[in-house]
């Protein structure tokens, strides 16, 4: 189906980063004309090189508050006086609805305030669903004094632990996920995590394939749908990379009718079913009340909700029914081959010819390409250079393993280090100030306070070396968080208090003023990367002092136990000492 653009309205801001559902919307207004703005979560992302981004803009973390992102947000509109606001994501979608007031006269992508107060608490949309007659898998909300026997008495095993919202407002930096709970034991260890029942609900497996509806509607009304099936799941759960377009089922449409003329949904949504294909039966296991990570497959089959509901909020009459194309598959690349390698692992005890048969079939269904029924999520021809770019970083990251397996990695390794060591320490003595070294993870309260206060004791013994002065911080969680219990205990049986300690947040100034920073993974890495410092020089794995380091990672250990822990801060006691060493070589 061909819509034409809408004349008088020339400018969108997207909100987002991703490579599913902000590239796709990225993509769908830009074909139509529309100049696309964009303000990034992530500035590293391979989406934002898509040749349709017209101009890329900051806004401030959402870590140092939701009120100051609001307020950069609506003197970045002032500026750029965009026609459409399209946030791709709950971080950004929960606070725009927070201060909903402040905004009312922007033209926002949002589901309208009954339909955002129903599907954005997972409690509430079971609820809606079962006042519709829609089915939904055995379950309930938590009460105060469940026990994991009780539950498992009341519904069996496996059972799932949902929060009822993905984010919350005092913490959109952090997404909190589902438990899969195998056991009643670990349902157990999940419910003795919770500080709230009330904020989580608990469901029991509906077995069946994922298959979602999704829709463009105007105060409940459907004006577009478009039905999709994942062509397998992933192991363990989670999101899909390879799904196909298929017919609208009659019983589906009837419900996500129902769903969406009681929450007057305005915009778009998907919703996600579990069908049984051999009882027939189904259930309605969640609604996503903005555009959702399969976009790509509607728009490759002819429905393109961005530019569809961006001519519906200028003011446009709903355009007929889009007629679109069954089958067409859809394949995000790099999320399928982690997906193919996770299904080919768990076939491990079947055998090698097993295992064969599962590569050897995924081979075989890139054989749609060449019948032109399937496409790749970043990899469109008119588009493809985001698709290149990962490629290409997942070349780089195999890359770096082979690099580790190779003679002579080692010294490699312990050149680049001491290099790096060198020249922040020579930079802080050529000004005459001490050498400032921020030491940073995810959170700020399992390993970077254990390893700044080992770093502080260490550096500051460095043999004639200069005054350093070492900061923990958090790179992506909010402030004055005290470090759990276990990280308390195991730190003080290595000689370390962390009783008192509390969390702060990595802002630009202190890691860009930075003479070196030290991390501890690959995420932590992603994160910074994320934020478009300028650094004075790159980023150091504390794990790469070592020269053994393997992958170069020092894990989160927050979900381990106390082992967990034990290793987890012996290893980091041996980097720092390696460092040490540096340390005392480059003074």
């Amino acid at each position: 189906m061909v819509v034409a653009p809408v004349p008088l309205a020339r400018s969108a801001l997207v909100i987002g980063s991703d490579t599913r559902a902000f590239l796709g919307i990225v993509r769908s207004l830009g074909r139509q004309g529309v100049a696309v703005h964009v303000a990034p979560f992530d500035f590293s992302s391979v989406a934002l090189s898509s040749r349709y981004v017209r101009a890329t803009h900051r806004l401030p973390p959402l870590q140092q508050g939701p009120a100051g992102w609001i307020a950069a947000l609506l003197a970045l509109c002032e500026q750029i006086q965009p026609d459409f606001i399209v946030p791709c994501d709950d971080r950004s979608i929960i606070p725009l609805h927070e201060f909903r007031d402040q905004v009312a006269h922007l033209r926002l992508a949002m589901p309208g305030e009954r339909a955002f107060e129903r599907f954005f608490d997972k409690g509430h949309t079971r609820a809606l669903a079962q006042a519709c007659g829609v089915p939904v898998p055995a379950g309930r909300v938590l009460a105060a004094g469940d026990t994991a026997a009780q539950l498992v008495a009341e519904f069996g095993l496996p059972l799932f632990v949902k929060p009822r919202n993905s984010y919350l407002l005092r913490a959109l930096d952090s997404r909190r996920n589902v438990r899969a709970c195998h056991s009643q034991a670990a349902l157990q260890a999940a419910l003795d995590e919770i500080d709230n029942p009330a904020e989580y609900l608990v469901e029991a497996r509906f077995n069946g394939i994922g298959v979602g509806v999704s829709v463009l509607a105007h105060q409940g009304v459907i004006s577009q749908a478009f039905q999709h099936r994942r062509v397998r799941e992933p192991v363990g759960g989670g999101g899909s990379s390879y799904r196909r377009s298929e017919v609208l089922s009659p019983e589906l449409e009837a419900m996500t009718v129902a769903l969406c003329t009681a929450s007057q949904l305005e915009g778009v949504a998907m919703f996600e079913y579990k069908v049984d294909d051999a009882s027939g039966r189904k259930a309605l296991l969640e609604v996503n009340a903005r555009f959702w990570g399969s976009l790509p497959l509607a728009m490759a089959a002819g429905v393109d909700f961005p530019h569809l509901w961006f001519r519906q909020a200028m003011g446009a009459a709903p355009a007929p029914r889009a007629d679109y194309r069954v089958p067409c598959y859809a394949r995000n690349l790099l999320n399928d081959l982690y997906a193919t390698a996770g299904h080919i692992e768990s076939r491990r005890q079947e055998g090698l010819a097993v295992m064969a048969g599962e590569a050897l079939r995924w081979g075989a269904s890139f054989g749609r390409l060449l019948i032109g029924i399937e496409s790749m999520d970043t990899l469109p021809l008119d588009d493809p250079r985001p698709g290149w770019l990962e490629i290409r970083a997942m070349a780089a990251k195999l890359g770096e393993r082979v690099q580790r397996q190779l003679p002579g990695a080692r010294e490699r390794r312990t050149r680049q280090v001491a290099e790096t060591v060198r020249a922040a320490w020579a930079g802080a003595q050529q000004q005459g100030r001490p050498v400032r070294v921020v030491v940073a993870c995810y959170g700020n309260i399992c390993r970077s306070p254990y390893a700044a206060v080992l770093l502080a004791r260490a550096l500051g013994r460095a043999a004639n070396g200069p005054a350093v002065a070492v900061t923990g911080a958090a790179l992506a969680c909010r402030p004055s968080r005290s470090s759990p219990d276990r990280a308390v205990a195991a730190a003080a049986r290595h000689g370390v208090d962390l009783a008192s300690h509390r969390s702060r947040y990595a802002d630009d100034a202190l890691l860009e003023a930075a003479d070196l920073v030290l991390v501890f993974d690959v995420a932590n890495l992603a994160l910074l990367a994320a934020r478009g410092l300028r650094l004075q020089r790159a980023p150091l794995r504390l794990r790469e002092v070592l020269a053994d380091a393997g992958n170069g990672e020092i894990a989160d250990p927050v979900d381990g136990d106390d082992a967990c822990f034990d290793r987890t801060y012996a290893l980091i006691e041996r980097a720092v000492s390696a460092l040490q060493r540096v340390a005392e070589g480059a003074a």
